[in-house]
């Protein structure tokens, strides 16, 4: 920590994120560039994407823009849109899709009306921030401004690292304002350090309180979201004016009056608010779930420090009627009884860092369960809103005749260790391009691919078990009556490499499978030309590991250390032949009861090269 007024000088600094250039950007004509919040939208149409710092960085500034749309658009339209029904709200949406931009008249007119609120560091409203936020140390005023950053090797705290430990003395003003967002949304859990005029204390440190989420809110996410080949299409896929799920008043989420971003709002105090009680899909979408404080340079142009702690903090469970960024499910009866709860809760799907987003697509593209064995549809607002759109015919263009064939399906999150999540360990960014018809709940083709993935799931752990019990027979060469611990090990090594390879060789099958797809398709054959090429994939991969390994070809058995247990209940220990003839068996068995009997003159991808 540092001390302010030495730090600034006693300086009046200023950065406008209207007027200052600090999103970065990539065109369609591919060039680079930065530019203000206000040009973002007003350009959005000949702009293809962000190119931030760091991917996770994307999410925050995109809900940032809806937040703004929201707003803008609600205020001009107002009394002119008569009664807000979910029919209008279509009509509207469908025009301004048709138009091809954003209104400037309407983006210019709001941001000239909330001017003010977006300076970082104004006195009275510092855009994202709480004015005023100090410690109460006057020997360590503020923090490393290391601490915004989720990219900073930081010992036992940050694990990505894009920039030295020595680059830490300041941030570009453009940077701060970047990181901002990322740590509203993201930022760790655990203690916090005690701000003046916080309440919330125990032994001089800040607690997050149970039963909320102690990260930034996205952190308790699995992030979804829709992209396309413009930035003014992806805002518009995911500018949802309605909740889809909803049947409502409440569930008209454009053009509620009471639904205020946090820069039109009165900043709130130092202290943590653990019974914020949230307005609407704006507030959330700008949701301060930090108390934060940045320290400028008497220039403006660098940020040199950072103070911050908790913030307004909110449950997780039961948001799908405000959070259509995220896939649902139902708790578990554990968790009804901790939360106090009449009925099981739902919570959001969150993603492993270690699978492919077509792994994990099943809860995002297809109906969940209601914990009672009931279909419900719990999948993503963002894709239900989508599917609304294709329904009611508000995605083709009238002027060319073309209607919109695919869809980008985006996934981020962070992944967090430590019991109070108190240290970032992975991230998640990963998409997928999708035909638009996946996105109907009642399309054939959902449910081919769920199981698709299922069955080359199940077909990867086959094609693993092979690899490893050839790699463990190759260590009984003596006919030992055990398994020795080297085997063991040379097992497990052989199984997560091969079960590795499997999945990097079926994964630009499986994206091209699903951005292939047309309703034309006959569907039994689309599901078994996929089949045949997932089993032809694993068994000449299978193939490789059989001639590779040292294995015997004669029959081999040996004692397993693992008991099992037989039809009358007794503990036995069992055996299992490791010949490479009979393991390679068992595997062909197992690729033919999942995906299927391959046919005559297709049994490999290497077969029919050669020919």
């Amino acid at each position: 920590m540092q001390d302010i007024d030495e730090a600034i000088g006693g300086g009046n600094s200023s950065y406008n994120l209207l007027e200052e250039a600090w999103i970065k950007i990539i065109y369609l004509d591919g060039r680079d560039g930065v530019v203000s919040l206000r040009d973002v939208l007003i350009n959005a149409h000949i702009i293809k994407k962000f190119a931030n710092d760091m991917p996770n960085q994307d999410l925050p500034l995109l809900r940032l823009l809806e937040a703004v749309l929201y707003r803008a658009y609600g205020m001009y339209y107002g009394s002119r849109l008569g009664e807000r029904r979910a029919s209008e709200l279509r009509k509207l949406w469908k025009k301004e899709w048709q138009t091809g931009h954003f209104n400037p008249q309407i983006i210019r007119a709001y941001f000239d009306r909330f001017h003010k609120r977006f300076n970082l560091f104004d006195s009275e409203y510092p855009f994202y921030q709480t004015p005023g936020l100090a410690y109460p140390s006057k020997d360590a005023e503020f923090d490393s401004v290391g601490e915004l950053e989720g990219d900073v090797p930081k010992a036992d705290k940050f694990v990505f690292s894009m920039r030295s430990r020595n680059n830490l003395d300041k941030l570009p003003s453009a940077d701060a304002a970047r990181w901002l967002l990322f740590f509203q949304a993201y930022d760790i859990g655990g203690i916090k350090s005690q701000v003046l005029g916080e309440t919330h204390i125990k032994k001089g440190r800040v607690y997050a309180p149970k039963a909320r989420v102690q990260t930034g809110w996205l952190g308790a996410l699995g992030c979804v979201y829709l992209e396309q080949d413009s930035l003014f299409r992806t805002l518009m896929l995911n500018w949802c004016l309605f909740n889809p799920y909803g049947k409502t008043e409440k569930d008209i989420w454009f053009g509620n009056p009471h639904d205020l971003p946090a820069w039109e709002r009165e900043p709130a105090g130092p202290d943590l608010n653990n019974h914020y009680h949230l307005t609407g899909i704006v507030d959330l979408y700008t949701l301060q779930s930090r108390r934060v404080r940045l320290i400028p340079d008497q220039s403006g142009q660098n940020v040199i420090g950072v103070i911050s702690c908790y913030g307004d903090v909110i449950q997780a469970h039961n948001m799908d009627s405000l959070e259509p960024m995220s896939a649902w499910r139902y708790g578990t009866e554990q968790q009804r009884k901790e939360l106090q709860l009449p009925t099981v809760p739902r919570v959001p799907v969150t993603f492993a860092a270690d699978k492919a987003i077509w792994r994990q697509l099943q809860p995002l593209v297809s109906a969940g369960n209601d914990g009672a064995g009931e279909s419900e549809d719990t999948r993503p607002g963002v894709i239900k809103w989508l599917e609304d759109l294709l329904i009611n015919g508000c995605l083709g263009d009238e002027a060319s005749g073309s209607v919109l064939k695919l869809a980008r399906i985006h996934t981020q999150a962070m992944i967090y260790g430590e019991r109070y999540h108190s240290k970032y360990v992975d991230s998640v960014d990963d998409s997928l391009d999708a035909s638009v018809q996946l996105f109907r709940l009642d399309s054939a083709a959902v449910d081919v691919i769920v199981t698709a993935v299922e069955q080359a799931e199940k077909s990867v752990n086959a094609l693993a078990r092979l690899a490893g019990s050839l790699e463990e027979s190759s260590g009984n060469q003596a006919n030992e009556d055990s398994v020795t611990k080297s085997q063991q090990d040379r097992y497990k090594i052989a199984y997560e490499a091969v079960k590795e390879r499997a999945y990097e060789s079926l994964d630009s099958l499986f994206r091209e499978r699903i951005s292939d797809y047309t309703p034309v398709a006959d569907i039994e054959d689309y599901r078994q030309e996929w089949y045949d090429a997932i089993h032809r994939k694993l068994l000449d991969i299978g193939r490789e590991c059989r001639e590779n390994a040292s294995a015997p070809s004669f029959a081999v058995r040996y004692i397993r250390k693992s008991q099992k247990t037989t039809k009358d209940g007794r503990k036995e220990k069992g055996s299992q032949d490791l010949s490479a003839a009979v393991l390679f068996f068992y595997f062909e068995k197992k690729l033919n009861d999942y995906l299927g009997h391959l046919p005559r003159g297709m049994q490999s991808i290497s077969e029919e090269t050669e020919v």
